[in-house]
């Protein structure tokens, strides 16, 4: 009977024996799905402390290529995993993932820290983001050296703050020898240093950052709102964080976070993307929580229900879920697949930062949705 299922995936894509996705997916379902991409964050990491880019778990084989940002990205979800589940395994592997990034890091004459990635003679700036924003979530913690931690955090956020362009937005590389800034702004990298320095200033009391976040958000949102959605995620995230401070200068942003989630859902077409898009429920679900705080009942309905429906669906590119669609049940994964999510439904290289990123929606929702 195997063969047969297999036979007919192989020739209809699966398509024949895909059950439809159901609308919404069980809180206990997204609590199997995060500890299931948590599992695969820890089995994709290395000893030196960085994780396994990219890998077809059908052939079984590591696919060439890497990406410091989304290594980075990774860095973060697990030490947020860490965060709220504190456990020692989780500890372990935060410690050597922060340790990958500190190692051989370069330093500017005034304190600002910065990656130096092997073989790179220029990253991005969202690579910084992401690492303080692991550093962050670790502090957060309140276990291990924190004034370590804290210093490298502190490190990270200047070479931030450094990057500063005359327009208000962020050059959007800087040179790994001498940490040299330079390039146009990137939608991604201002709204992942947005995110880091907002979540910084939210959650360790740094009013000192309140007035550069302020020029930055505002540089931001001018500079890059019309690219939503290269902007939408981390932005929302961000904005999201700051409005959350209570801060009259940051409350307007409400109406940009709706605009951009309209957009989403409207012209966007973003509930009928056949590609993994759990990037953008990073900011579809803070976005439904936004609505539901201001009263928005219309918004927070629409969004929440498109959040469900997303997340239902995006679950079955999960290997080891239970709604795993049709592709990943004609295949017998190995221990180190368990928990990575497909790109596509019957594409089987399980790249590092879409595990990353559906992991984290999924722990946004267990956390806003009731």
């Amino acid at each position: 009977m195997r063969a047969f299922v297999l036979a007919l995936a192989v020739v209809l894509g699966g398509c024949a024996i895909d059950m439809p996705a159901p609308r919404s997916a069980s809180r206990d379902q997204l609590a199997d799905a995060y500890r299931l991409g948590v599992q695969y964050l820890v089995a994709a990491q290395t000893p030196a402390g960085d994780f396994t880019y990219a890998y077809d778990w059908v052939a079984n084989r590591v696919v060439p290529g890497n990406n410091l940002v989304r290594q980075a990205g990774a860095a973060w979800v697990l030490a947020l995993a860490y965060e709220r589940d504190p456990d020692p395994t989780l500890q372990a592997a935060v410690e050597r993932s922060l340790a990958y990034f500190d190692r051989g890091h370069g330093t500017t004459a005034d304190g600002a820290r910065y990656v130096r990635a092997p073989g790179h003679v220029s990253d991005g700036i969202g690579a910084i983001a992401l690492v303080a924003l692991a550093e962050l979530a670790y502090v957060r913690t309140g276990r291990g050296d924190l004034a370590e931690h804290t210093a490298r955090l502190d490190g990270y956020l200047r070479f931030l703050l450094a990057a500063r362009r005359d327009d208000g937005m962020l050059y959007g590389t800087y040179a790994t020898d001498d940490g040299a800034h330079a390039g146009e702004p990137s939608p991604y990298g201002d709204g992942e240093a947005l995110l880091a320095l907002a979540m910084t200033a939210r959650y360790l009391d740094r009013t000192d950052l309140r007035a550069p976040i302020a020029d930055l958000a505002r540089a931001a949102v001018a500079g890059h709102a019309g690219e939503t959605k290269a902007f939408y995620q981390w932005s929302t995230m961000a904005l999201y964080e700051l409005i959350g401070t209570g801060w009259p200068e940051f409350q307007p942003y409400a109406q940009t976070i709706f605009d951009m989630t309209d957009w989403e859902l409207g012209p966007h077409h973003l509930l009928h993307r056949k590609s993994n898009v759990a990037y953008a429920l990073e900011g579809l679900i803070p976005a439904a929580e936004l609505a539901r705080t201001l009263g928005d009942r219309d918004r927070a309905t629409r969004y929440a229900r498109a959040a469900h429906q997303l997340l239902a669906k995006l679950l079955t590119l999960q290997i080891g879920g239970v709604t795993a669609n049709a592709f990943i049940r004609a295949h017998d994964p190995d221990r180190r697949a368990i928990g990575g999510v497909q790109s596509e439904r019957s594409d089987p290289v399980l790249r590092i930062d879409v595990t990353q990123h559906q992991t984290h929606a999924v722990m946004q929702a267990l956390a806003m949705f009731p």
